[in-house]
This record gives C-alpha cells, sequence and structure tokens, in this order.
C-alpha cells in the first residue's frame, strides 16, 4: 500500500509539473506575440489584438486557480476519507471488544445461575410450573428443547442410577441460557420456553434474561414466548416490563400476549395501560386480549360493559381465528346470556376448531364459576 501511495504521488507531482511548464511556454508565447504586435506601426486593429491576448492571459490565471482550488478540494475529501476508515476501523474493534464482553457476562450469569439453582430446593410450586402447557394461541417454532435429556443418557450410558429432579434442574438452567443466547431465533425461543418450564425455580437471573429477551430481541416470536411465560411467573416485579411492551412494542402479537399475561398475572396496577389499549389499540386482538384482561381484574368495575363489548364484536366479527380465540376466552370472563349465546354459537358454528375449543371452554369455566348455567 505504501508503494501504491507513493507511485500515485509521483505521478501527481509528474503531472502538476507538467501542467506548469506547458502553462509557462504559453505565456511565453503570449509575451513574445503581444511584443510582436507592439513592434508594429500602431493602429486600432492591433490595440484590439493585444486586448484579446490580455484577455486570454487573465482566462488562464482564472482557470489556474479554479484548477488549484478543485485540487486542494480533492485532496481534502481524500484525507477526509482516509479519517473516516479508520474511524470506521476503530469502531469495528470496539464492537468486537463489547461483543466478546458480552459473551463473557452471559456466561458468567449462566455458571451464577447453575450454582444458584444447585442450592435451590424443588418446591411443589415449581414442580407444578415444570408441568405447565406451552401458550394457548401461541404461534411458534417447533420446539427441540434436549435440557436434560443429554444428562439423562449420559448416566445410563455410565451405569449410573438416573438423576432426580432437583439435580437435573441446574444443568436445565444453564442449557435454557446457553439456547436463549444463539442467534438463531428459533433455538431462543426454545430457551425461552425451557426457562418457563423451569418456573419459579430457575431463579432471578433467568428472569432477568426473559424481561431482556421481552424487551430487546429482534426476533417478534422471541417476545412474544417471553411475553407468555413471564405471565406465568406471576411476579409483581415483572408486570413493568410487560406493561411496557403493551404500550410500545411495535408487534401486535407481543402487545396481545402482554395483554393476556397481565390479565393472568392479576397485575392490578396496569389495569389503566389495559384500558387504554382496549379502548385505543389499531389491532382486534390487542383490544380483546386486553378486555379479557380488565374483566379479570376488575369484574365489578366501570369497564365491564365495554370490555364485553369489545369481546364480542371481535368473537363475532371475521378478523383473524387467533383474535376471536383471544375474545372466545374474553367473554367467557363477562357472562350473561348474551355471553353465553355468543359462545355457544361460536362453539357450533365458528369455521376454526381453535375458537370452537376456546368457546367450549369458556363455557366450561363459566358454568363452574356460575357464571353461565349450561354447557355446550
Amino acid at each position: 500500500r505504501a508503494i501504491v501511495r507513493e507511485s500515485a504521488s509521483q505521478a501527481e507531482r509528474s503531472q502538476a509539473r507538467q501542467s506548469q511548464e506547458q502553462r509557462e511556454a504559453f505565456n511565453r508565447l503570449i509575451d513574445n506575440a503581444s511584443a510582436q504586435l507592439r513592434a508594429l506601426a500602431p493602429g486600432p486593429h492591433l490595440a484590439h489584438l493585444v486586448a484579446g491576448l490580455s484577455e486570454v492571459r487573465s482566462l488562464l490565471d482564472v482557470v489556474d486557480r479554479r484548477t488549484a482550488s478543485s485540487l486542494e478540494a480533492e485532496q481534502a475529501q481524500t484525507a477526509e476519507l482516509a479519517a473516516l476508515r479508520a474511524g470506521l476501523a476503530s469502531a469495528t474493534a470496539r464492537a468486537e471488544e463489547t461483543s466478546a464482553q458480552i459473551a463473557q457476562l452471559r456466561a458468567d450469569q449462566a455458571q451464577a445461575l447453575t450454582r444458584q439453582a444447585s442450592a435451590g430446593d424443588s418446591s411443589a410450586g415449581s414442580r407444578e410450573d415444570t408441568a405447565a402447557a406451552p401458550t394457548e394461541g401461541a404461534v411458534g417454532p417447533t420446539m427441540r428443547l434436549q435440557a436434560g435429556n443429554d444428562a439423562t443418557a449420559a448416566d445410563a450410558a455410565a451405569g449410573a442410577a438416573p438423576r432426580s429432579e432437583g439435580e437435573m434442574q441446574p444443568a436445565r438452567c444453564s442449557e435454557a441460557l446457553n439456547l436463549l443466547a444463539s442467534v438463531d431465533w428459533e433455538r431462543r425461543c426454545d430457551g425461552v420456553v425451557a426457562l418457563r418450564r423451569l418456573g419459579r425455580s430457575a431463579g432471578e437471573l433467568a428472569w432477568k434474561e426473559l424481561v431482556r429477551a421481552l424487551l430487546h430481541d429482534p426476533e417478534c416470536r422471541v417476545r412474544v414466548f417471553a411475553a407468555s411465560a413471564l405471565g406465568f411467573l406471576a411476579k409483581d416485579s415483572l408486570a413493568q416490563p410487560l406493561t411496557d411492551a403493551l404500550v410500545n412494542d411495535r408487534n401486535f402479537n407481543v402487545r396481545r400476549e402482554a395483554a393476556k399475561a397481565l390479565g393472568r398475572m392479576k397485575a392490578h396496577d396496569s389495569l389503566q395501560h389495559l384500558t387504554q389499549a382496549m379502548y385505543l389499540d389499531s389491532d382486534d386482538g390487542v383490544q380483546a386480549a386486553a378486555a379479557g384482561a380488565v374483566l379479570a381484574l376488575d369484574p365489578h368495575g366501570n369497564y365491564v360493559d365495554d370490555a364485553r363489548d369489545i369481546a364480542l364484536r371481535v368473537l363475532r366479527g371475521n378478523g383473524h381465528e387467533v383474535n376471536r380465540e383471544v375474545a372466545a376466552l374474553a367473554v367467557g370472563r363477562a357472562g350473561g346470556a348474551e355471553a353465553r349465546a355468543a359462545l355457544e354459537a361460536a362453539a357450533e358454528r365458528d369455521p376454526e376448531d381453535i375458537v370452537r375449543r376456546a368457546a367450549r371452554k369458556a363455557l366450561r369455566a363459566d358454568a363452574v364459576a356460575g357464571r353461565l348455567p349450561t354447557l355446550v
């Protein structure tokens, strides 16, 4: 590169010298022509010729100044481009260093979580969370969860006794965090589901990773799974990030799942934001999910009638089947003769099986709760 730059510099200097020599030769030619013209007998024609030669010289001077200015501007642009390239190289180096630090931080968090899970207990509540079913209505990849299976196979191959559920927890936590740190969004979804199955036994670090996935993951399907998982943890400290997702996330699937999660975890502090989403969100599914959450949080409040009407409108409409499924569950929370009639109609005549099953589920739940007197 240095040789190329030196060659280019020499070529530029040589070209500049040639231009200067040509300019000087032309000036001498003009001077000689002017002197010869003045030596002749004076007359108006000769005066015009001399004036014309002077004007040509003036024009050439202007061209020279503009050429010099253009060369200076080009040199300045070249220097600026070199500075930009140097800055880009420096920024790239800093980004690589930051990526390495993030990878190391996640590895440290995984080790800390493993130690925490090893010292923790396997309560009945954690076993119940571990056995929880996947989120209803969630749309995502085919799960490939292998947390704990590899360790069990290794024990069997070694002839060792199978490890207990408590002994398997650290390995499952570490595997889930590794999946959540993957560049593949499907594997990150698998990591979120694995942490949800571990429930509260996963620990505080795992919950923070779920919050990070909800608020910052670039893939909306990962954020949908994270919202559902946080809703099943049912911790008051997790209501605020779910509320932030409900208000600010650009994807309606994430907002819908955040509304469902807030209703599931009885987040009363989020009632105002849920009410606003019920009225103002641009997506019917989000409105229906927010209405269901409002009915779950404040079944006798001022917004019950509006929440029921919004859920009925979405259930009876021609929107997406997932929106009608969410609306069916929300209508079930409302109760009353009109709600029962709408659910029975959906259970019998809706073209989508997912909506019919949701309507039957709502009818059964409401009959058990005493809100609807009959079953389908």
